[in-house]
């Protein structure tokens, strides 16, 4: 499946585009809204991003919308589960039809040719795109409509990643113990999907980032990720925290519920119900606000299964250090902020 519409000559072409592809839990959510919440500042700097309304059919948003058109290079590829529903998906002709109007509509959302930056953002190319050809449709995509194309992307340390992404399952109703979850999602392998990135688009194209407040321009996401686009962010207004960490007393007890009434609770709807009402009625009765850390001999699981990886991702985009992940998150790095790509000139609009 293609891209039906007319691709625009080189005389048609734009600038600059950066595509932040997340990954999971380095802080996606509060990028995306930071750069909603600044449209119009971020335009009068040169930076234009789309907006495209949250999932809720028919029409694609932005976080789905560049996975599944990757995916759509799948013979007989039909999205499933929540995506067909929300979008009314249920043909390929209708996977076409959607496709064609996300497509539309984001580029309506582009600079003026010759002028600005265009930034697009979505976890789900990181966490979703992972074989060479779907990556190759998507660059194409972008590489027909502009001079250059460059790619953001953030990691996490592993131990960090799978304590905060376990929360995050408990969250939506899972139950599998801490030790369980880390047999099963403990290996997050970033060197593969860095170097397939890297050989699509070029090594001088992929900024890999340290999701770590101590490598961050700055010590912010924020600023971090400003620096990255070429713009000021503080020039800009701040997103409120989103996706904040639970409590551990209150994973604890969504756990417990959980394994004891967790198919009526799923049955009936009632799982952001039942995490509204610990986060919102809990703390008046527990002053706790201890977060979940894997214990040591977890962390050493975690980080055995990730050496090798690591190791390799080391090698291709910070040669001159010592480790992927240097010690601990309040530790000072000399290293700077962005990997393999060099970081972005700010950019100023007309």
């Amino acid at each position: 499946m293609t891209d039906q519409r007319p691709i625009p000559g080189p005389s048609g072409k734009r600038q600059r585009c950066i595509v932040h592809i997340g990954l999971n839990k380095t802080g996606s959510t509060t990028i995306q809204g930071w750069l909603q919440i600044n449209r119009d500042a971020l335009r009068k700097q040169g930076i234009w991003h789309d907006s495209l309304a949250p999932h809720g059919g028919p029409h694609l948003s932005t976080a789905a919308g560049w996975a599944i058109y990757a995916h759509s290079q799948r013979p007989n590829y039909v999205p499933g589960g929540w995506q067909a529903q929300s979008y009314r998906i249920g043909s390929r002709a209708e996977l076409q039809d959607r496709l064609d109007q996300f497509l539309t509509r984001v580029e309506a959302t582009f600079p003026p040719a010759d002028e600005g930056t265009y930034v697009t953002s979505s976890e789900h190319i990181g966490a979703g795109i992972k074989n060479v050809p779907e990556m190759e449709k998507l660059h194409s995509w972008f590489a027909a409509r502009f001079d250059e194309v460059r790619y953001v992307v953030y990691i996490r340390e592993q131990t960090d990643w799978v304590a905060s992404a376990y929360v995050q399952a408990v969250r939506s109703g899972m139950t599998d113990s801490l030790d369980a979850y880390i047999e099963r999602f403990g290996l997050n392998d970033y060197h593969t999907l860095v170097q397939k990135l890297c050989g699509v688009a070029g090594a001088g194209n992929v900024d890999v980032r340290l999701f770590d407040k101590a490598a961050f321009a700055g010590g912010d996401l924020i600023d971090d990720f400003a620096s990255a686009i070429g713009a000021d962010a503080s020039q800009t207004r701040r997103p409120p925290r989103l996706n904040d960490s639970m409590p551990l007393y209150q994973l604890n007890l969504l756990l417990w519920t959980s394994r004891l009434f967790g198919k009526a609770i799923e049955k009936l709807g009632l799982i952001r119900a039942q995490r509204r009402f610990y986060s919102r009625n809990m703390p008046f009765l527990f002053g706790s606000t201890r977060r979940l850390r894997l214990s040591p001999d977890q962390a050493a699981r975690v980080r055995a299964m990730n050496a090798e990886g690591n190791e390799a991702l080391r090698a291709l985009v910070f040669p001159a250090e010592d480790s992927l992940f240097p010690g601990a998150s309040n530790t000072p790095s000399s290293r700077p902020a962005q990997g393999v790509a060099a970081a972005i000139p700010q950019v100023t609009g007309q």
